[in-house]
């Protein structure tokens, strides 16, 4: 995996790398994914120094879901589970859920429920599938070993 710092600095190795493992990137979109995650990562940052952010804002916002989940953190209904629960709703909760996982609670939940409906359409799911195979790259660590060797270390084998 490539440092997304080196991929920023280095765009034109990146597009011989590709070339030469005879496959393309989009770069343009890579760029603007990687601007709007730059941006995102500033706003998150604001928020946190902000102090505006309030863990208990969100769970009394959505008392029926997002509540209700954190709820069960604590209520008995992962019982039968492993795992100390009581130490997440307090992250949440007590310490005013730090890395405002609770802010991106609906994203989360849509996306679930985006990729669960996919599955139930079995065709869908499976030529989906043998798609994202068959365009997997070919993998071994011997390969990667050497093209370390040749596009990033420099070294002669």
């Amino acid at each position: 995996m490539l440092d997304i710092k080196f991929v920023r600095e280095n765009p034109d190795a990146i597009d011989v790398a590709m070339a030469n493992r005879q496959t393309s990137w989009d770069r343009e979109k890579f760029f603007e994914l990687d601007d709007e995650r730059r941006a995102v990562i500033t706003e998150v940052e604001e928020l946190q120094a902000s102090g505006r952010y309030y863990a208990w804002d969100r769970y009394n916002a959505d008392r029926g879901r997002l509540g209700r989940i954190v709820d069960q953190l604590t209520d008995g209904t992962l019982a039968g589970l492993s795992g100390n629960f009581e130490s997440v709703r307090d992250h949440l909760m007590v310490e005013n859920d730090p890395y405002l996982v609770m802010g991106d609670f609906h994203a989360y939940a849509q996306a679930w429920e985006e990729l669960t409906s996919g599955y139930s359409d079995r065709r869908a799911w499976n030529k989906s599938a043998l798609h994202n195979t068959a365009k997997a790259g070919f993998f071994s660590s011997d390969r990667t070993i050497a093209e370390y060797e040749a596009d990033i270390w420099h070294i002669e084998a």
